[in-house]
């Protein structure tokens, strides 16, 4: 039963962090698009392309999620990939000292910092966690309650909420 329940916050958590990133991004596409040219890591006739395929890649990620089943563990496997090349790109945005914007979750004017390689490496973590409990959960053949499911939406959404914002919690315990 642990384990079922762990792996449903994982894929709650994960399920919603992906669908947040990619509704904020088709919301305004130009303005991802920019903060990929602004990251300066692409040719310009690559933009297009890399933006189609990160977009393409979340959904991959909220649909296995979603579906479950045999899904799972590659939609667990690919946002792994997807976190750490997000975070790659970051770690070199604040390696070279370009102050830009992520636009991580839709448009936004925050610039990219060390926080937000913490948030990352955070759902980097669950999504490690979802993985290796994938493959133990086969062991373990527990159908999880109505009420199970809604108590790991509920801490997974609070979880999700305070994490996003991992950077302002940090600000609140630092001196002026």
């Amino acid at each position: 039963m642990v384990i079922s329940l762990l792996l449903a916050w994982c894929r709650l958590v994960l399920g919603i962090v992906f669908a947040l990133s990619l509704i904020g991004k088709l919301r305004d596409i130009q303005a991802f698009r920019q903060a990929i040219r602004n990251f300066r890591l692409l040719h310009g006739g690559m933009i297009g392309i890399v933006s189609v395929l990160i977009l393409g890649g979340e959904l991959l990620v909220v649909l296995g999620i979603t579906l479950g089943g045999r899904w799972l563990f590659p939609a667990f496997l690919l946002a792994m990939l997807v976190l750490i090349v997000f975070s790659a790109a970051m770690a070199s945005v604040l390696a070279r000292q370009i102050q830009t914007t992520c636009q991580c979750f839709g448009t936004s004017d925050k610039l990219v910092t060390v926080s937000d390689l913490w948030r990352n490496g955070g759902f980097l973590c669950c999504a490690l966690s979802g993985c290796a409990l994938t493959l133990w959960s086969p062991l373990e053949h527990t159908t999880l309650t109505m009420m199970a499911w809604f108590l790991a939406g509920v801490t997974a959404t609070i979880f999700v909420a305070v994490w996003l914002r991992i950077g302002d919690v940090v600000a609140l315990f630092q001196s002026p």
